[in-house]
């Protein structure tokens, strides 16, 4: 433990993150409106990243049966959002554990971590790992900037479990949404509206 404070008392914040801004309409907007501020407030290269911390997230990672409480992840603090997204970006890693990374990533909180959610909920290949990283938008975007990120995917990513993430986290999160998420659910094929009934009974549910 001392090792670790040690280290991220030594970790020094440099360059932020470059992000991808392809794609277009409100999605695009939206990657702009958050992360283009901000980046000059991001984290270091993922090469400062103290070894202690990269031990102490793939042990955390690592771990199946204990849940890690929310705020042992934020004592991580920014070198550990570096080190999420090492893996959350890498290819060679299962697409489940960079899941799992992007979704710590979104408990520890900060503009790497919005900008990493924003990008990978748009542009990764992985259905898993774009749904952890809408949930992740859950829970570091406003509702006024969380419907223009979401909102796009919720109509017209090619996968149902990601639309369905969206709408279920739009309309906890975002009640202006509530429109768009019953326009989507009844363009959808009758076989795929189950997935949208806890976004719906949200939206229908007193506020």
């Amino acid at each position: 433990m001392t090792a670790l404070l040690l280290s991220l008392l030594l970790f020094v914040p440099g360059a932020a993150p470059v992000v991808s801004t392809a794609g277009s309409g409100s999605a695009n907007a939206a990657m702009t409106l958050t992360c283009g501020s901000d980046l000059s407030m991001g984290a270091g290269p993922t090469a400062n990243i103290p070894d202690a911390v990269r031990a102490q997230v793939r042990a955390y990672l690592g771990t199946i049966d204990t849940r890690i409480p929310a705020s042992r992840w934020r004592a991580l603090g920014d070198p550990g959002v570096a080190a999420l997204e090492e893996i959350a970006r890498s290819k060679a890693t299962l697409p489940t554990r960079r899941a799992r990374a992007v979704g710590a990533a979104g408990l520890i909180g900060g503009a790497r971590a919005r900008c990493l959610a924003l990008e990978l909920a748009r542009t990764d290949p992985a259905p898993v790992v774009r749904q952890s990283a809408v949930r992740a938008l859950g829970q570091l975007l406003p509702p006024a900037e969380l419907s223009r990120a979401l909102t796009p995917l919720l109509h017209s990513d090619s996968s149902l479990g990601v639309r369905a993430v969206a709408a279920t986290v739009l309309s906890a999160k975002a009640q202006g949404a509530c429109v768009a998420v019953r326009a989507e659910s009844e363009r959808e094929p009758p076989s795929h509206r189950a997935a949208f009934s806890q976004a719906l009974e949200r939206c229908a549910a007193p506020r």
